[in-house]
């Protein structure tokens, strides 16, 4: 078995160099949102403005990803998976270097936007590591996301640091720095056998398909190519759809406990450290779920493991308005644990189930698509839940509406579960 892995290029020791890469994209891309999250009060008062504003904006990082995860499938299919990424870690890297000289919003709107390229390049790197794995692949996945949790727990700390010695404009400029890393990681995605055999079976049927377009007219051709590059074929396929409505679900939830869960803690009454040091406990609870996920992921289905995910994260999201209102550290500090421990499990467990429910060839591109969904409900949430917090005047609202929004991610799956169950009873019947 040792001797076919190392023959098709998989689960080699360059396929966890691979796996390292994704980790430091994982951790970039989920360290700057939180970053900025931390520095969205300051923002509010340096540009004047209101916090659905600053909350849209800085959403906006992962919610560009509805446009980078569709160009990544493209440039990826059309030149390689290291070109798209490079060009990618590069936009988000001189994104965040502009934004450290931005005077007004629509400058820092601008700077923002070219930011969430980011996503795009950890779009690239999670959709090669089927590539690269096979009988580890559940370990490489969790070890990946463990970037994640590493970023949770380092870069709210850090991006204390960076204000208070250099400024938000200094730690923009610093951020711009660490996102140049994710050239390092496009290097890393150097074609393996089976990868190329992939794509070398992609381009020839795309010849083919060319042959065939040549007789067909002009709308007819638009619509072949848009099928080609980014499989929507897959809508088709209700298990994925399902997969893609609880990723959306979770961009909202998660990506609003990202961005809001500092300021909501200095709003109660802790100081900056103090909410930094609760949101270094959310990584640590990332952590271990990405720990937990492999040895999970081979006792249990991956529906379970997505009912028990949402189930957590949806407690853990209740009780935090109720801690808040208490002002109870610990409380929050378990909360903020537990929400980061589902997150991951659910998280790990949507990219294992989407590899075994679409065909070989769809891959990147159903990891493409859920990203997309991912970036809609991220976009979705830094309006609403600052707008909330705007109207009403503290983050309860919002956090219980988060709470809301877990525990419908995982109701669809439920309803789908039993509509499958059903019809293979009655089939069965028959």
């Amino acid at each position: 078995m040792c001797a076919s892995r190392m023959k098709n290029g998989k689960d080699t020791g360059w396929s966890w160099l691979v796996c390292c890469g994704s980790v430091v994209a994982m951790f970039l891309e989920t360290g700057m949102v939180e970053g900025l999250g931390l520095l969205l009060p300051v923002l509010r008062e340096q540009f004047s403005s209101q916090t659905w504003v600053i909350g849209l904006i800085v959403s906006l990082v992962p919610g560009i990803g509805a446009v980078a995860c569709i160009l990544s499938g493209v440039l990826s299919e059309i030149v390689s998976h290291r070109f798209a990424m490079m060009v990618f870690g590069l936009l988000s890297s001189m994104g965040l270097i502009l934004g450290s000289c931005a005077t007004s919003i629509p400058m820092l709107l601008v700077s923002l936007l070219m930011t969430g390229f980011s996503v795009g390049a950890e779009a690239v790197t999670i959709a090669t590591l089927p590539f690269f794995f096979d009988v580890y692949y559940d370990i490489a996945n969790g070890i990946a996301h463990a970037g994640l949790s590493v970023g949770v727990m380092v870069m709210p700390l850090l991006s204390q640091y960076f204000l208070q010695v250099y400024g938000w404009r200094g730690t923009f400029l610093l951020f711009g720095g660490l996102n140049m890393h994710l050239l390092i990681c496009a290097a890393l995605l150097k074609p393996q056998q089976t990868q190329r055999k992939y794509i070398s079976g992609t381009r020839s049927s795309l010849k083919t398909k060319d042959t065939m377009l040549d007789s067909q007219d002009t709308d007819s051709k638009v619509l072949a190519i848009i099928h080609r590059y980014v499989s929507l074929h897959l809508f088709t396929n209700i298990d994925f759809l399902c997969l893609l409505c609880i990723f959306t679900a979770t961009g909202y939830y998660y990506i609003g406990w990202l961005i809001y869960f500092v300021p909501h803690c200095e709003e109660v009454g802790f100081t900056l450290f103090e909410s930094s040091l609760l949101a270094t406990v959310g990584g640590v609870g990332n952590l271990l779920g990405c720990i937990v996920f492999p040895v999970a992921a081979s006792m249990l289905p991956g529906n379970v493991l997505l009912y028990l995910s949402a189930l957590i994260s949806f407690l853990a999201l209740v009780t935090d308005p109720v801690m808040a209102n208490i002002k109870s550290y610990v409380g929050l500090a378990v909360s903020s644990f537990a929400v980061n421990v589902g997150f991951a499990v659910s998280d790990c467990a949507i990219f294992k189930e989407t590899v075994e429910v679409v065909e070989d060839g769809d891959v990147s591109n159903a990891v493409n698509w859920l990203f997309v969904g991912y970036s809609v409900g991220s976009v979705s949430s830094g309006f609403i839940s600052g707008w909330f917090f705007d109207l009403i005047g503290d983050y309860a609202t919002s956090f219980a509406i988060l709470a809301a929004v877990a525990a419908f991610s995982i109701s669809l799956r439920l309803v789908v579960d039993i509509g499958t169950s059903l019809k293979r009873r009655f089939y069965d019947t028959l």
